[in-house]
């Protein structure tokens, strides 16, 4: 027997695992977009650290005596 119609009735217990699925992958983008944007923050951070230490050598390194500066 052929069908005339479709039947778009869709199971409510279909449609609940339909919207958990979404949920879940939703939440693991989520978290790995905090996870990517937390290394990426901490990545500048050092980046930072990096730059201030480097600074901080050339400024009290002309204040140093030689034998000081040898030392270090």
């Amino acid at each position: 027997m052929i069908r005339k119609y479709i039947d778009l009735r869709v199971d409510p217990n279909v449609t609940r695992i339909i919207h958990e699925a979404r949920w879940r992958v939703a939440k693991i983008d989520q978290e790995r977009r905090a996870q990517r944007t937390a290394r990426f923050k901490a990545l500048k951070a050092l980046i930072a650290v990096r730059e201030a230490f480097r600074h901080d050598e050339q400024i009290n390194g002309r204040w140093l005596s030689a034998q000081v500066r040898e030392a270090n």
